[in-house]
């Protein structure tokens, strides 16, 4: 990997060697992952991950393996560690100048992966609070920023046209830009998460992202900042096939869940990206379904409307892929958002992840009372999927909670009902706060299958198309180039 030039793209044939190289050893991966879900599935009911099909009949009498992201994440890996050969092999020769930042950088990486993916495997297995879950990204982000503050250190943005007049060109933000590249990293592993649990849909939208991601390196391959994207290139490549069999294996009817390792490891891998290539703003609208998804829970998630444990629906399954492939995703999306210099960007591919963030924020900051899950009915006669609902006193609601339950309800994304019980108490039920229910109430009851894609389907228009939209074409509305 050569100097950063500020001219045109400067790639070589020995870059298109380690990208074919790339390629090749990153086919060889996902038939190893594939290969090894069966072989595996077992071995991991036998050490007691499984769980059952919440939403299948007779659910508790099939055990399902569950964490079989971790197998996509420790495939990921070693792929990676073998490219590190590869990559910086033009540089062992003594006449050549060795490029320890970039080499920093590239474990640096690799290091908050792996923290994100150990994390997601312990949430699958001792199911850890929401409070550990927000903490530990921003803890494992920190070697990730400090390379950053070492080999850049550059933290002014330039602002949009319209504010130009008023707030100048361009702003310095300090310790206030390391801030935002944290919160990048911590929204990034969770944001795949809690825009989770159909069939599909963890490692559906991370490939959805993931192939944005490396439509948008391409691209960029022709600009000033092609290294940081060539960069990106050597992360996306191997996780896109890394996690291909996965969802072949998680797709409606699913045969296993991911679990949150995937979710986390996702979300970290793109915030690198997006970070370190410079493009953190394109890469928020990437994320235009899970930021619907957040809005819609925020009444559940901060607890102003009762959240129940689970809101998500689960369809016939043999094996759950569990929390570890949710923080295997987003940790690697954070990885190369900070590292390829486009964390911003990279937002923007998070657009539905965002939504459904702000979405889930009342239940997720207890404003309105939250379930442990929140989890679609199945109506077993039409075998179809209706939202979930909490119910809850209409006393224990406060102001606040009640705003957003009336402003929610209003908008359409929830649904909600007043009735007095036999002991005279006023109650309330209300559809839990979160995308997939949203899309329940719209559409009304749907199979499994029908809603994973639709789900997909949302991702693809709002997390890549306005993504791409926005880009190439909005953009020079608010910036000169």
């Amino acid at each position: 990997m050569k100097p950063t030039q500020m001219s045109t793209s400067a790639i070589d044939r020995f870059d298109f060697f380690t990208i074919a190289f790339d390629i090749l050893t990153s086919i060889v991966g996902s038939i190893i992952v594939n290969q090894l879900i069966p072989i595996l599935k077992e071995k991991f009911i036998k050490a007691q991950l499984y769980g059952h099909d919440l939403n299948k009949r007779n659910s508790t009498e099939v055990k399902i393996a569950e964490s079989q992201g971790v197998l996509a994440a420790g495939i990921f890996l070693v792929l990676m560690f073998i490219m590190i050969a590869v990559v910086f092999s033009e540089h062992l020769h003594p006449a050549s100048v060795f490029p320890h930042k970039k080499f920093v950088e590239y474990l640096a990486a690799l290091l908050s992966i792996c923290c994100m993916v150990l994390l997601g495997f312990a949430d699958d297995v001792l199911d850890l609070r929401w409070s550990v879950k927000l903490l530990l990204p921003l803890v494992v982000s920190l070697p990730l920023l400090l390379v950053y503050f070492a080999n850049y250190h550059s933290t002014t943005i330039i602002l949009p046209k319209p504010v130009r007049p008023y707030l100048g060109q361009q702003w310095n933000l300090g310790i206030l830009y390391y801030v935002y590249m944290s919160m990048v990293a911590v929204f990034c592993t969770n944001a795949i998460n809690i825009l989770a649990g159909v069939n599909g849909l963890e490692v559906g939208q991370s490939i959805v992202i993931a192939i944005s991601i490396l439509i948008f390196n391409l691209v960029e391959l022709q600009g000033v900042c092609w290294e940081e994207h060539l960069f990106s290139l050597y992360f996306m490549i191997p996780f896109v096939a890394c996690t291909f069999p996965i969802l072949i294996k998680n797709w409606c009817p699913a045969e296993i869940f991911v679990g949150n390792t995937l979710c986390y490891f996702a979300g970290m891998t793109f915030a690198v990206v997006g970070i370190i290539g410079h493009f953190s703003k394109t890469m928020l609208l990437f994320f235009i379904p899970q930021i619907i998804n957040f809005l819609l829970s925020v009444p559940q998630l901060f607890h102003f409307i009762p959240c129940p444990r689970h809101r998500l629906p689960r369809c016939p399954a043999e094996i759950f892929v569990g929390d570890t492939l949710c923080y295997f995703a987003g940790m690697t999306f954070a990885v190369v958002g900070i590292i390829g210099h486009f964390s911003k960007t990279m937002l923007l591919f998070f657009i539905p992840q965002i939504i459904n963030f702000l979405l889930s924020v009342p239940q997720l900051f207890h404003f309105i009372p939250c379930p442990r899950h929140r989890l679609p009915r199945l109506d077993p006669e039409l075998n179809k999927l209706n939202p979930s609902e909490v119910e809850f006193k209409k006393s224990d609601l406060k102001l606040l909670g009640w705003l957003m339950l009336r402003f929610f309800s209003m908008t359409k994304f929830i649904r909600y009902r007043e009735y007095t019980n036999n002991d005279g108490e006023r109650l309330i039920s209300t559809t839990n706060f979160t995308i997939i229910n949203t899309v329940l109430c719209w559409f009304g009851p749907l199979h499994e299958e029908t809603l994973s894609r639709i789900l997909i389907l949302i991702q693809i228009v709002l997390g890549s198309l306005l993504t791409f939209f926005i880009r190439y074409y909005l953009v020079k509305f608010f910036y000169d180039s």
